[in-house]
């Protein structure tokens, strides 16, 4: 991989994670945390699917 690849994966990987913040903010900006439902949650999208996504990243 010549520099140039290399610098251009970088920056790729710093936009991916300044998006995936602004999206984490937004989601828990519009969250009603007194509506939260963890069973309907758990039957509507299993936890194996949790890993890739982003709301649910630690």
């Amino acid at each position: 991989m010549t520099k140039k690849e290399e610098e251009k994966l970088m920056e790729l990987d710093r936009t991916k994670e300044e998006y995936s913040d602004l999206w984490k903010v937004f989601f828990d900006s519009i969250a009603v945390k007194e509506r939260e439902n963890i069973k309907l949650q758990n039957n509507n999208l299993p936890v194996k699917y949790r890993k890739y996504m982003t709301e649910f990243a630690n």
